[in-house]
């Protein structure tokens, strides 16, 4: 299930997010090697409330890590796996590399 640095971390973000006194945009999170960083980039969003949510990676194989954390074809998928979302309605990810995205993943 979640591990206990993303939950902290959550709640961290969760929040931030309340608080109406916080007017930055941008936050960063320190988690240990092996703590679920990939996770907590998942649960993000739900921090926020957001409908969407941008992430970008430092590398391809992070990238890649990522995408299938997301990705609900992936039968071991963070969402599936930690059962954070219950049926088969899970956020729709969009992988934007090189020149093959479409203009309306980005809308």
């Amino acid at each position: 299930l979640i591990r206990e640095p993303q939950i902290e971390a959550y709640k961290a973000l969760a929040m931030v997010a309340q608080d109406a006194a916080v007017t930055e945009r941008e936050f960063g999170i320190i988690l240990p090697v092996g703590c679920g960083k990939s996770g907590t980039i998942t649960l993000t969003p739900f921090a926020f409330n957001s409908t969407r949510a941008l992430v970008v990676a430092p590398g391809l194989s992070i990238a890649d890590q990522l995408e299938a954390e997301f990705n609900p074809s992936n039968r071991n998928m963070f969402y599936r796996k930690c059962k954070i979302l219950q049926g088969s309605s899970y956020p729709e990810p969009v992988e934007i590399r090189g020149t093959s995205s479409n203009i309306s993943d980005l809308l």
